[in-house]
């Protein structure tokens, strides 16, 4: 997430046998090409091909974080959504977590309010470039307790997002399921 990282012809061995990298989820990354003035080898954003001969894998893991905040196996509204929520009001430390975490959790408080925090990399739903309460924290509160479609969307949109219908919506939630 974020820019591009800096290459150079030190990035990588000379007996470079694979790449993982995650899909474009941010405008800027990858872009045109990976690497910059590297001889042998570079992303081609086409096809997944590094050219010079390797093939590139797309990891399955690429997000640290998932929306199962609490690491119970599932995506709860009454926990995991709420904690996206809590946060993006701005509650943190106990008042973030306090009857928000799973009974099937092993995590700790701190632990769990860890891994809200990574997942504000994935936060902003609506891809307005913020993470905010009554939009994202409601669209995944929203999802969680069922709601698909016009249900899931309506007067919960900010009106500068990039991702607005609700079939886009859904599908990017999905894409972070556990």
């Amino acid at each position: 997430l974020g820019d591009r990282p800096t290459i150079n012809p030190d990035s990588f061995s000379s007996n470079l046998q694979s790449v993982t990298y995650c899909p474009k989820e941010n405008e800027k990354w990858p872009g045109n090409i990976f690497g910059y003035n590297l001889p042998d080898y570079y992303l081609d954003p086409e096809s997944p091909h590094l050219v010079g001969g390797v093939t590139p894998t797309e990891s399955p893991n690429c997000s640290i974080a998932s929306w199962d905040m609490d690491l119970d196996g599932s995506v709860d509204p009454l926990t995991d959504a709420l904690l996206i929520l809590r946060y993006a009001f701005g509650f943190r430390n106990q008042s973030l977590t306090e009857s928000a975490i799973s009974e099937e959790s092993i995590l700790t408080s701190i632990e769990v309010a860890n891994n809200v925090e990574q997942a504000l990399g994935i936060a902003d739903i609506d891809n307005n470039g913020i993470v905010d309460a009554l939009t994202d924290g409601l669209l995944l509160l929203r999802y969680s307790f069922g709601l698909r479609g016009n249900r899931l969307v309506s007067g919960v949109i900010s009106l500068n997002a990039v991702r607005t219908s609700a079939a886009d919506i859904e599908a990017y939630i999905e894409s972070h399921m556990p």
